[in-house]
C-alpha cells in the first residue's frame, strides 16, 4: 500500500480479510508511527508492516502480486513508472484516483506509458468519494 497513512484503514481490511502479509509505506514519517499505533490496537494479530520508504526499497517488492496507491498520494505515475522494472510479470495494480467533482479531495488519474502498463479496467463507484483503475504490466 502506497501512502499507507496514519490510519491504515486499508492494510488493516486485507490484511483481516485475506490472511496476506500488507506492507504499507508513507513518505511521511510521523503518520507511519501513528499508522503502527493504530495497527498495534485494531490489528493485532495481523500481518501489517508499515515502513518510512519508497518502492525501490522494499525487498517484497518483487514478490508483490498486489500494489494499491492512496488517491491522496500526489506523485503515484512516476512510483508506478519505476515499479515497472521492480515488479514481477504477474503484478496487478490498483490506482485509486478522483476526476471531477471527486477530484476535491483525491488526485485525478493521469496518462501511463502504454509500452509498460495496460489499463485492464476502471471500476467507478458513484457513492464513493474516489474510483479505481486496474493496471497490469503491458
Amino acid at each position: 500500500m502506497v501512502g499507507s497513512g496514519s490510519f491504515p484503514m486499508t492494510p488493516l481490511l486485507v490484511a483481516e480479510r485475506t490472511e496476506a502479509e500488507v506492507v504499507g509505506i508513507d513518505i511521511d514519517e510521523e503518520a507511519v508511527e501513528l499508522g503502527r499505533k493504530v495497527t498495534e490496537v485494531l490489528g493485532s494479530g495481523l500481518r501489517i508492516r508499515l515502513e518510512h520508504a519508497s518502492v525501490e526499497h522494499l525487498d517484497e517488492t518483487k514478490e508483490a502480486t498486489h500494489i494499491i496507491f492512496s488517491s491522496t498520494v500526489a506523485d503515484k505515475y512516476e512510483p508506478l513508472d519505476r515499479l515497472h522494472s521492480l515488479t514481477n510479470e504477474h503484478v496487478v495494480v490498483a490506482m485509486r484516483y478522483g476526476d471531477r467533482l471527486k477530484s476535491l479531495f483525491n488526485y485525478p488519474m493521469q496518462a501511463v506509458d502504454g509500452r509498460k502498463w495496460k489499463l485492464v479496467e476502471t471500476i467507478l463507484r458513484p457513492d464513493h468519494v474516489f474510483d479505481n483503475a486496474l493496471y497490469k504490466k503491458a
